[in-house]
């Protein structure tokens, strides 16, 4: 009797732990959508202007003047984004996350949104020029610090 027992409180333990995890995997996926749908609300709420902008940890705001952002489904428009941000274009959720964009350039944005503030981060190939006037590519690390325009 003592081995039905423990056999039975054996199984059932297996069973109860494959069926938690079953429910956390399902969890997972609602929970990504959830994410997705609460980060599209607040990325397309209101345009977007920017209060810092840094390229590889220098000041660069005043290279974009007046800057401005706008999200939609998909979609996005930006003004005075030079050649960092065209005037428009399309983004996606970068797979399995709701804090990333691929836009259709395939530039990965890193997104914090915190109430009114949104920082992007992303790195972007730009042509630089040497000494003798020979086009070179360097990557530049950008930062937007955003907030909410009304």
């Amino acid at each position: 009797m003592k081995n039905i027992n423990k056999l039975l409180t054996g199984i059932l333990t297996i069973t109860l732990i494959l069926g938690l995890s079953a429910c956390d995997k399902a969890l997972e996926v609602i929970t990504l959508a959830e994410e997705r749908a609460v980060t599209l609300e607040l990325l397309s709420t209101d345009p977007w202007g920017a209060s810092a902008i840094t390229r590889s940890d220098v000041d660069a705001a005043s290279e974009f003047p007046d800057f401005s952002l706008a999200f939609g489904d998909g979609r996005y428009t930006a003004e005075n984004g030079k050649h960092v941000w065209a005037d428009a274009g399309t983004w996606e959720f970068v797979k399995d996350r709701s804090d990333q964009i691929i836009r259709d350039d395939d530039v990965i944005i890193d997104l914090d949104i915190d109430g009114d503030k949104l920082t992007l981060s992303f790195e972007l190939e730009e042509n630089v020029f040497s000494i003798g006037g020979r086009s070179q590519t360097a990557l530049s690390r950008f930062i937007f610090n955003l907030f909410r325009r009304p």
